[in-house]
């Protein structure tokens, strides 16, 4: 896939140490209703300011980033194109996604190759994944994810679950409880070689299986994956009620002082479980 000049900006830098974040930010926001903007998610107003605005300014505030490439909704990009110039400068490109999740990272990731390709030994640069629909990622757990990656091989941000929860079959009657001592709730970034996301995603496709994040992707190549302690602010805005949650909470951090200290990480290996086909 070719990248037009005029979807590009900023300098590529060949063989910087870090990752290429991947901002998908192409849903349409269904599940928000009437305060999906026509435009998409990505330009909802949160705490004045599109959501897509708070997810590029925790990659350009985090010293693992290098350069971004943005997913945008088709015929939007333009509009993404303006937020990211009021951001700073690492975005590099800003693509049209498709109807799927996965439609959008294949865009992305075409356009990594493309830009990044001739310069980079091979594709196989990190790659951090991320929702733009998690405008609260804070930039030193970018850092943290994308540092374990790079010792590790793959690695995400998740945060264990806190509730309990039932199995529940279509009578709506429990079948069980599942031990929340071994349940994480998987988070973005979510970082792999360039290469290996390629390759688990061409899998996916020629298997017809559809998946919910990259995660799973690799786990059907029996890649580990570790998991890195994210923050629990890191949500997900998908609801109505998410949106007036992020915007609190958001309200809350900028009045505050920005944070300067990493805390130590914790992480833990996931294995891919058994093919239960």
């Amino acid at each position: 896939m070719s990248v037009p000049p005029s979807q590009r900006s900023g300098k590529v830098v060949a063989g910087q140490a870090g990752a290429v974040g991947l901002l998908l930010a192409a849903g349409r926001g269904e599940r928000l209703g009437q305060e999906a903007p026509a435009s998409g998610k990505a330009f909802l107003t949160l705490h004045g300011r599109p959501l897509l605005h708070w997810s590029l300014r925790a990659f350009e505030e985090s010293e693992a980033i290098t350069a971004v490439v943005v997913v945008a909704p088709p015929g939007e990009e333009e509009r993404a194109r303006k937020v990211a110039a009021a951001v700073g400068g690492k975005v590099q490109a800003i693509v049209a996604g498709g109807a799927h999740r996965q439609d959008s990272l294949g865009a992305g990731l075409d356009a990594i190759a493309d830009l990044f390709g001739a310069d980079l030994p091979g594709e196989d640069h990190l790659v951090a994944v991320h929702d733009a629909a998690r405008p609260l990622v804070r930039p030193i757990d970018v850092t943290r994810v994308v540092y374990a990656a790079e010792r590790r091989g793959a690695a995400i941000l998740a945060v264990p679950v806190k509730e309990t929860v039932k199995v529940v079959g279509a009578n709506d009657r429990i079948i069980e409880t599942l031990n929340r001592e071994r349940l994480w709730l998987a988070q973005t970034p979510q970082v792999a070689r360039a290469s290996v996301l390629r390759s688990a995603l061409a899998r996916a496709r020629r298997e017809g299986r559809v998946s919910t994040d990259e995660a799973a992707l690799l786990e059907a190549l029996e890649i580990r994956v570790l998991v890195v302690l994210g923050d629990y602010g890191n949500l997900k805005v998908t609801t109505p009620e998410d949106v007036i949650l992020a915007d609190c909470l958001l309200a809350a951090r900028e009045s505050g002082p920005r944070e300067s200290e990493a805390r130590e990480p914790k992480a833990r290996e996931s294995k891919a479980p058994e093919s239960k086909e």
